[in-house]
């Protein structure tokens, strides 16, 4: 199984308690995290793959990524004019 961390930023800064939802090509959920103080997340027990990773905080983005093994993704929110994920 592998597991998606990273962590997400805004505006400059580390997002608190942004949500984090995985959905798999079906676009079912298949995990979901909070961010920490660090604004640090975590998913495990992804089976490798392909996934669009929603995060939402003050405002929401969403990307495309594959996890296989471990895989580090680290959102973006879009505080300024257009949101960026990295």
């Amino acid at each position: 199984m592998a597991v998606l961390s990273g962590t997400v930023r805004g505006g400059g800064r580390t997002v608190r308690d942004a949500r984090v939802t995985v959905l798999d090509l079906s676009g079912d959920i298949v995990g979901t995290a909070r961010t920490d103080e660090n604004g640090r997340y975590a998913v495990s027990g992804l089976p490798d793959g392909e996934y669009t990773v929603m995060v939402r905080g003050y405002s929401m983005v969403t990307d495309q990524v594959t996890v296989t093994g471990f895989a580090d993704h680290h959102p973006r929110l879009g505080f300024d004019e257009y949101a960026q994920v990295r």
